[in-house]
C-alpha cells in the first residue's frame, strides 16, 4: 500500500510521459472527442480569411436597367388578400337623434341601452342652452395645449368643482377620456416600479400601464384573498433581499367594472394597501353618478373617505354627458401631471362649451340627488325583469 502511494505521488510530482500518455488514455471517453471536433472546427474558423468580392465580381447594372426594376416593384399591401376576403361586410347603424334615454336609428325608435348616459343628461335643456352660450362666447374649440395659451377660464372652473364635488385638494381634466388612465399612470410609474392590478381591468388602464414599463403583476377578478397572496409574496421577497432602490408601488382597481359590471372590494383594497404599503389608484368612470347616494362614486358607496387612494380618475363621457376626462387628488399629484402628463400636455384643450357641459352636470348632480336613487330603482327592477324573463319555464 505504502509502495502504491509512493507511485502516484511520484506520478503527480515528476511524470513521464509515458505515464502522461497513459493517464490521458485512461480518461478519453465521448465528451473528449465531441470537444476535440468543437476545437478543431473553432480553430478553422478563426484562421479563415475573410471572402471579399473584387470588382470583376459585381455585375453592374445600367441606368435603365435599374429604372425598369423600380417600374417593375409593387409594395407589399398593408392588408393582404386573404385577410381582406375573410373581413365581415357591416352596415354603419345610423343615429339620427338621441333624447332622454330614445335613440332613433336609421328612422326607428328605440330605447337606448348602448348609451353610458346613466342620469339621462345628455337632452337636459340647462345643459344645452348654458354650451350655446359658450360657443357664442368662446368658439367650439381651444385650439391650443393647457400649458401654452389653451387654458380658458371655464377649464379651472370644472377643475375646481370636480375637486369639490369629489371631497379632494385638487383637480385637472383632460380632452379625451381613454387618455386620460393612459397619461396618468405612466406620469407616476416607470421601469423597475411594480404594480398589482385586476385582472379585469378597462383598455385605457391596460394601456397606460404599457407605456409606463412598470412591472406588472394581475391578481384574479374583484378576489382580496388572491390580491394579498401576492402582496405577502412581494414582502416576503423583500425580506429575503431588501431592494437596494425603493420603488414606487401601486394597486389598481376601478370602481365599478366596465367589463363585468362588478363593484371592486375597496374596504380589502385599502386595508391592504395599508399593511404591505402600496398606494391605490381608482378608476371610476362607471361608478362616477351611479354609486354612492348622491353619485360620488366607489368610496361613497362604502362610506370612505376620498381621500384614501392616492389617484382618483374617471371619464366625463358617461354620466356627465360630456366629453373628456378628470382625476382628482391631492395637490402636489395634480400639479405634477400639468408637466409630466402627456395627455395633457401635448393634446389640445378641452372645448370649452364641454367645460361648460360638465360645470352644469356636476350642479344638477348636487341639486338633484334624486336622479341617482331613480337610476338605482330602475337598474334593479330591469335586473328582476331580465331575471324573470330568462328562468326557464315551470314544468306543466
Amino acid at each position: 500500500q505504502n509502495m502504491t502511494n509512493g507511485a502516484e505521488l511520484g506520478f503527480l510530482l515528476d511524470p513521464t510521459v509515458e505515464q502522461l500518455l497513459r493517464a490521458i488514455v485512461s480518461r478519453v471517453d465521448v465528451h473528449f472527442f465531441i470537444e476535440g471536433i468543437f476545437v478543431a472546427v473553432i480553430g478553422y474558423l478563426l484562421f479563415q480569411k475573410s471572402y471579399k468580392p473584387t470588382r470583376s465580381d459585381k455585375e453592374e447594372l445600367s441606368s435603365q436597367e435599374v429604372d425598369e426594376i423600380c417600374a417593375e416593384w409593387q409594395p407589399e399591401p398593408l392588408v393582404s388578400s386573404d385577410v381582406a376576403s375573410g373581413t365581415v361586410a357591416r352596415k354603419e347603424k345610423v343615429v339620427n337623434s338621441q333624447t332622454r334615454g330614445k335613440v332613433t336609428i336609421d328612422g326607428k325608435e328605440a330605447i337606448n341601452f348602448g348609451s353610458f348616459d346613466f342620469l339621462g343628461l345628455l337632452g337636459e335643456d340647462l345643459i344645452q342652452d348654458e354650451c350655446e352660450k359658450s360657443i357664442r362666447k368662446y368658439g367650439v374649440g381651444a385650439c391650443g395645449p393647457r400649458g401654452f395659451y389653451g387654458t380658458i377660464d371655464v377649464h379651472l372652473e370644472l377643475e375646481k368643482d370636480l375637486a369639490a364635488f369629489m371631497g379632494t385638494e385638487a383637480g385637472i381634466i383632460y380632452s379625451y377620456d381613454i387618455a386620460t388612465a393612459s397619461s396618468v399612470i405612466p406620469a407616476f410609474l416607470k421601469r423597475g416600479d411594480l404594480v398589482v392590478c385586476d385582472e379585469a381591468v378597462n383598455f385605457a388602464i391596460q394601456t397606460g400601464l404599457e407605456l409606463s414599463k412598470a412591472f406588472v403583476k394581475e391578481f384574479r377578478h374583484n378576489d382580496a384573498a388572491d390580491l394579498e397572496r401576492i402582496l405577502r409574496v412581494v414582502a416576503d421577497a423583500d425580506a429575503r433581499k431588501p431592494p437596494r432602490i425603493l420603488n414606487r408601488r401601486f394597486i389598481v382597481v376601478e370602481g365599478l367594472y366596465q367589463n363585468t359590471g362588478l363593484i371592486a372590494p375597496l374596504p380589502q383594497v385599502f386595508e391592504l394597501a395599508a399593511k404591505y404599503r402600496f398606494r391605490v389608484m381608482v378608476e371610476e368612470s362607471m361608478s362616477l353618478g351611479t354609486l354612492g347616494d348622491t353619485g360620488r362614486g366607489c368610496c361613497e358607496h362604502f362610506r370612505l373617505p376620498t381621500t384614501t387612494p392616492a389617484i382618483i380618475c374617471a371619464t366625463m363621457s358617461a354620466s356627465l354627458g360630456s366629453v373628456g376626462g378628470f382625476c382628482v387628488s391631492d395637490a402636489p399629484v395634480a400639479a405634477h401631471q400639468r408637466l409630466s402628463s402627456a395627455g395633457y400636455c401635448f393634446s389640445a384643450a378641452l372645448p370649452p362649451f364641454h367645460a361648460t357641459a360638465a360645470i352644469c352636470a356636476l350642479k344638477i348632480l348636487r341639486t338633484e340627488t334624486d336622479r341617482v336613487a331613480t337610476l338605482r330603482r330602475n337598474a334593479l327592477e330591469l335586473h328582476r325583469l331580465l331575471l324573470a324573463a330568462l328562468a326557464p319555464d315551470p314544468a306543466p
